[in-house]
């Protein structure tokens, strides 16, 4: 890194800024502050402040060598969060509405693609595809004007670290995660089954034993599934992997006639699974915690009792106490049930 780099170190900070504050929000930037002794560059993240930060130092980081701008990216989007209203990030690319560094790391790499082709102002960045892609991978100019040249390095130094996180299509076609990152629609697939409630599901309670035994040739005194199970699902696009709940139905076809229905994602061909809800969760136990939610129990005792059934310790206090409160409401229940056939007319 020379000095003769000052002017691409500059245009590389307004661009920053403009992929991570596009809104302006509180004018924050980021700037070249100077170069150090060791001839590195410095850069400061700055932003209007309240009259009595006004002697706060900005902060600042110091580039040691190339590649870096996904250092730099990560370094205002970390200084645009801690600026930001609490629950209202103002970065897109902050792990608040991003999870996953490698999906960060992806969007970066097609922002940069796109400035790479057209520096001055995004109008349609839309219009960008694989093609383009391939060729700013192969593109080796040294005419270049330097801070082009750098985000050409910098394209490339992503490409090669998120390469084997992303399925091949989905790397070279930006609007492949799309799909998945803004608008949470994930083509998933089935990899297994990872719970089952020992609550059950019983035919005879459910259908005519007569046209049962006709139609599915199945005995129902002694048929029963699971009401709720969890799956574990994969991302087709983006691989990633989560859970979903998911209760068991068995349905009226037409005209008092029950028939087998059956789904993708279950393994037994007389009942339907279906999601209770649209969530993917990317914990188990989140999954587990919607069936305890949905049925009664706050969302600290839904919390408490999906950890402790895939024996994940409570490591809070307010969880701890949540759960000795829940043993003994349950303890209550339990003598409710004693006397349940009294109360049925409530």
């Amino acid at each position: 890194m020379e000095n003769n780099n000052i002017e691409a170190y500059k245009k590389i900070a307004k661009l920053i800024t403009q992929i991570n504050n596009p809104k302006n929000f509180k004018k924050a930037r980021l700037a070249l502050d100077r170069i150090s002794h060791n001839k590195k560059p410095v850069f400061k993240f700055i932003y209007t402040k309240k009259q009595n930060l006004k002697n706060e130092k900005n902060p600042e980081i110091v580039i040691a060598e190339l590649p870096f701008l996904d250092i730099l990216h990560d370094f205002f989007i970390d200084n645009l969060h801690k600026i930001s209203p609490k629950n209202q990030c103002k970065s897109k690319f902050c792990e608040c509405n991003i999870k996953y560094d490698e999906d960060r790391l992806f969007l970066l790499m097609w922002q940069l693609v796109f400035y790479f082709y057209y520096p001055e102002k995004i109008s349609n960045w839309e219009d960008l595809n694989s093609e383009h892609l391939k060729e700013a991978l192969s593109y080796d100019n040294e005419s270049i004007e330097d801070y082009k040249f750098i985000l050409q390095q910098q394209i490339k130094h992503s490409f090669s670290k998120i390469k084997n996180d992303f399925p091949t299509e989905t790397l070279l076609d930006k609007e492949g995660l799309n799909q998945c990152l803004f608008k949470k629609e994930h083509n998933t697939e089935f990899l297994e089954i990872v719970w089952e409630s020992k609550s059950q599901l019983y035919i005879s309670d459910y259908i005519d034993q007569n046209k049962y035994r006709l139609i599915f040739g199945l005995n129902p005194k002694s048929e029963s599934f699971s009401k709720f199970r969890i799956d574990k699902v994969r991302c087709i696009r983006c691989t990633t992997t989560f859970y979903i709940l998911r209760e068991a139905i068995i349905e009226e076809k037409r005209n008092g006639v029950w028939d087998t229905i059956y789904s993708t994602l279950s393994q037994n061909n007389s009942i339907k699974y279906i999601s209770k809800a649209n969530n993917l969760h990317y914990k188990i136990w989140e999954a587990l915690q919607e069936l305890y939610s949905t049925h009664g129990l706050t969302e600290n005792q839904a919390e408490v009792a999906a950890k402790l059934n895939f024996d994940i310790p409570l490591k809070h206090s307010t969880l701890r106490n949540t759960k000795q409160q829940l043993k003994k409401k349950l303890g209550n229940i339990e003598k409710i049930l004693q006397i349940w056939d009294d109360l049925e007319w409530v």
